[in-house]
């Protein structure tokens, strides 16, 4: 029977009796035939396990990061809470070495049992880390495994492979896949090699599989390398529970960019064109005649999109280099600044004009060169951006942690 909305509820049959037989052959027909009528009753049925879908975020590190919310996989769930964690991963242009994100503990492990069963561990024995830029995968004979890891931003994987094992493959095996697809393999012709990618894409998954049905073997994995634009990444875990209590997870993976040199703008000319000649001073330091900056409009003209070359997370340097001439009563002061890009390899540029009256200070030399290192080159604050607390932010969990009220979307 059926409640009113068409649902099945139970199906109560009593299988009728002629001459003295139970027409058992007959009941598999009415159950079905009431199962069918309860479905075009009710649509479509679903299972209350519900799941979680999103997309991977790319920003520039002179943004603030807007939370993207996943979504739920039926319209029709109701969500309780949707709280997410961050865990933070400095990349800095090329993330090299089994470490970080990409260390070996971090790869997700299935080891296939000799009952068929499937034991799936997040750190296994079988990785061994042998130094900051090494790995090994060691099988034991009668055994296989796949290691797989997602890729977390735009960007190009490398790594050198080598079978360790003896002259004779009998039946051991390995090979690499992207998302599922054979890359390279082991071979007799073919016991070690470079691996590298194509350009990959957040959520993309690279494998290592391997087999040692008879005899054990060690692939030894070296000079890892993840080429990409992104200098650090949030690895988001969203975590939804709905009215009955059902939990899903989804993980998101937030790259964060380095700037772009060509939305640098320089300081103007202090010429009498551009701005008025200075008037004499001992001191012709940028805090008082301007450093170069990010511009997102590329006008001088406009402030608050104005970011210092520091935010550039440790992957901008900058110099500048002064030269005086005296003319006509005037100090005239070429300034030449060079900002190079760590991650690109790219370098611009540009001669500040600067005009003193009065003549030069005598405290500064004919040819002067400052170098300013990158502040935060060693370390990038792991902190998230204040901005969390302002969109839909109802209360703190942790400083790492917050609680969505989903009711406002």
């Amino acid at each position: 029977m059926a409640d009113t909305n068409g649902q099945l509820l139970a199906i109560i049959y009593s299988a009728p009796r002629k001459n003295g037989i139970t027409m058992q052959a007959i009941a598999p027909t009415f159950i079905l035939l009431a199962v069918l009528i309860s479905l075009n009753m009710a649509g479509p049925l679903y299972s209350q396990t519900f799941q979680l879908t999103g997309w991977h975020q790319s920003v520039s590190c002179l943004q603030e990061i807007t939370p993207q919310p996943p979504v739920t996989n039926h319209s029709d769930i109701t969500l309780k809470t949707l709280t997410y964690t961050d865990e933070y991963f400095r990349l800095g242009c090329t993330a090299t070495g089994f470490q970080g994100y990409f260390s070996p503990s971090r790869w997700q492990a299935e080891h296939e049992k000799g009952d068929g069963g499937v034991d799936v561990t997040g750190a296994p024995n079988s990785v061994l880390v042998e130094g900051a830029n090494s790995a090994s995968v060691v099988m034991l004979a009668g055994s296989s495994a796949a290691y797989k890891i997602a890729i977390p931003a735009t960007g190009y994987a490398k790594f050198n492979w080598s079978y360790i094992g003896g002259s004779n493959l009998l039946d051991n095996s390995f090979y690499i896949t992207i998302n599922d697809e054979p890359i390279d393999q082991l071979k007799e012709t073919n016991r070690s090699g470079t691996f590298f990618s194509g350009l990959l894409q957040a959520g993309d998954y690279i494998s290592l599989h391997a087999n040692a049905p008879n005899k054990g073997f060690k692939i030894k994995l070296s000079n890892f390398e993840f080429i990409s634009n992104t200098i650090a990444i949030y690895e988001r875990e969203w975590t939804a529970l709905d009215v009955n209590n059902e939990m899903s997870t989804f993980i998101q993976h937030v790259s964060i960019k380095k700037p772009d040199l060509s939305t640098i703008v320089f300081p103007s000319n202090y010429d009498g064109y551009h701005l008025p000649v200075l008037d004499y001073s001992p001191s012709v330091e940028p805090e008082w005649t301007g450093y170069p900056v990010f511009d997102l409009d590329g006008s001088n003209y406009t402030s608050s999109d104005q970011f210092p070359l520091e935010d550039a997370l440790g992957t901008i340097e900058y110099k500048w280099e002064d030269e005086y001439l005296y003319e006509g009563g005037f100090c005239i002061i070429y300034r030449h600044w060079t900002i190079s890009d760590y991650c690109g390899g790219n370098t611009v540029k540009h001669t500040q004009i600067l005009k003193m009256a009065g003549g030069c200070p005598e405290s500064i030399p004919e040819m002067e060169e400052r170098n300013i290192p990158p502040h935060l080159l060693q370390q990038a604050p792991a902190v998230l951006p204040e901005g969390y607390e302002i969109t839909h932010s109802t209360e703190w969990m942790t400083p790492d942690q917050h609680l969505l009220d989903v009711k406002a979307w």
